[in-house]
């Protein structure tokens, strides 16, 4: 898996939906298109959307080492989503999708609440870049399996996808390719991307959160 280090410090001007700022304020400030994007992922519909957060800061401790999700969302079907925004190949992807995983769960089960209480979780990684180029998936799916037989499913009700804009395979709808060319390009090209793309225009005229984001990025330096 290939690594990048550096990572530009953009101006408000500059950012895209693919920066995790204006990422995070499209989503959350426009609940359908954030439930829209989930199902174009997922493949299939979801809930209502009962909770939706951007940003959302988990500690366990004051001093222990948290976890901040880019956009969280919780239906009333008993399931909760995370999407993450990956402008950066990291190698340890898999680790990191397995601490947030834990997370998760830690939120959603309070002291004293049973097992059977946590809720059917889907942690979503979107990302520019492929992490297995010579695989060349645009979407890989995991859960937990049995190695000994690989149609046997543990039904932990964990499931995690990647999203790649980067892929050379025919394995993603018509629909899903509109949306990774908007990833790449910043343009839409059906209903869904050019309200993606509108929504990112305004953001750049929004002064509170030009106001936000210059302040994140003093704290930050």
């Amino acid at each position: 898996m290939a690594k990048e280090n550096t990572r530009k410090v953009k101006t408000y001007e500059e950012l895209e939906f693919t920066d995790d700022f204006m990422f995070c304020k499209v989503l959350e400030n426009n609940p359908d298109l954030c439930k829209q994007l989930t199902e174009l992922i997922l493949g299939r519909k979801i809930g209502n959307i009962v909770r939706l957060q951007e940003q959302n800061a988990i500690r366990i401790t004051a001093d222990g080492k948290g976890v901040r999700f880019d956009v969280y969302l919780e239906d009333d079907e008993n399931s909760v989503y995370e999407l993450e925004m990956q402008n950066v190949l990291l190698e340890e992807l898999p680790l990191r999708n397995r601490y947030y995983q834990g997370m998760i769960d830690l939120k959603i089960l309070e002291k004293g609440a049973k097992y059977k209480e946590l809720k059917r979780s889907c942690i979503i990684f979107i990302m520019l870049k492929n992490p297995y180029p010579e695989v060349g998936l645009h979407r890989y799916s995991f859960a937990n399996l049995c190695r000994e037989m690989p149609s046997l499913e543990m039904g932990d009700m964990a499931e995690k996808i990647w999203l790649c804009a980067e892929g050379t395979e025919d394995d993603i709808s018509d629909a899903m390719k509109r949306f990774l060319d908007f990833l790449t390009t910043g343009k839409g090209s059906d209903e869904f991307t050019r309200k993606l793309e509108d929504k990112v225009k305004k953001g750049k005229d929004h002064k509170e959160w030009r106001l936000e984001y210059m302040t994140l990025l003093e704290k930050y330096e």
